[in-house]
């Protein structure tokens, strides 16, 4: 196309199976069957690789995003500086799409259901018992 420049292109370990722009536009990440794997939209170069995450998404704010392993069955919420994991999800529950507002999370239930979570409410009962992660910096 006349006038389009490239910008980037980017070698993955594996085959891509999925891409997603963070919130805040500056890294993509991309996921295969070797884990995600973070770029820097400012360098175009590779900042970071967790393996084992075959998918991802990210929270509105950028401050944490959900990693599933679809062929573990295993899936959490994680801190987006650090990676640590903040919040388990239960086994074979893999998440598939947050809210735009970032309140409401659906989930895929043993690969058959789909259910839609109130992340507020969740995030509330977990705070009554003292097992609620941090939502802001």
């Amino acid at each position: 196309m006349p006038g389009l420049e490239l910008v980037a292109t980017l070698t993955n370990r594996s085959s891509i199976s999925e891409i997603v722009f963070s919130p805040r536009g500056n890294e993509i990440a991309v996921a295969s069957r070797a884990g995600v794997e973070f770029w820097s939209t400012t360098s175009w170069k590779r900042t970071r690789h967790i393996p084992g995450a075959r998918g991802i998404v990210f929270s509105p704010d950028a401050n944490t995003f959900w990693l599933s392993n679809r062929s573990a069955g295993t899936a959490g919420l994680h801190d987006a500086q650090t990676g640590e994991l903040l919040l388990p999800l239960p086994p074979n529950t893999l998440p598939l799409a947050l809210s735009a507002d970032g309140r409401h999370l659906a989930v895929s239930v043993d690969a058959r259901r789909v259910q839609v979570w109130d992340l507020q409410e969740i995030h509330l009962r977990l705070r009554e018992i003292g097992l609620a992660w941090a939502t802001s910096r």
